[in-house]
């Protein structure tokens, strides 16, 4: 029996990791095709909320504390994706976490907002 909390960490795992093992390729095309690079996010970003929040309400039924899951699973989304993009790619912290440290807190993050813990 998993928790839903393993679910939201492997989907943080798989956008950090995207963005830490593409940094440079992702920084080039983002710095270079801002429009393009936003049209392949958002690309992802429609079919995945509605994959992660039926996966969330298929398995773990009635555990998420939202008034709107789905729209909380896509800004939840939202904040994983910018901010992995933000600290990974254009490096906008003086001393940016590791990628571990990264995953397991927009994994924590994630997982308060939806009301998981």
């Amino acid at each position: 029996d998993r928790a839903p909390g393993e679910l939201l960490a492997f989907v943080v795992g798989e956008i950090v990791g995207r963005h830490a093992e593409h940094r440079d390729l992702l920084r080039a095309v983002a710095l270079r095709a801002r429009e393009d690079y936003e049209r392949r996010v958002e690309k992802m970003a429609v079919d995945l909320p509605g994959r992660v929040a039926d996966l969330l309400r298929t398995l773990w039924p009635g555990t998420v504390d939202h008034p709107d899951p789905e729209a909380a699973v896509a800004l939840g989304l939202e904040m994983v994706s910018a901010t992995a993009g933000e600290m990974l790619l254009f490096r906008r912290v003086e001393k940016p976490p590791d990628r571990g440290s990264l995953e397991r807190e927009l994994t924590r993050a994630w997982v308060r907002y939806l009301g998981l813990d």
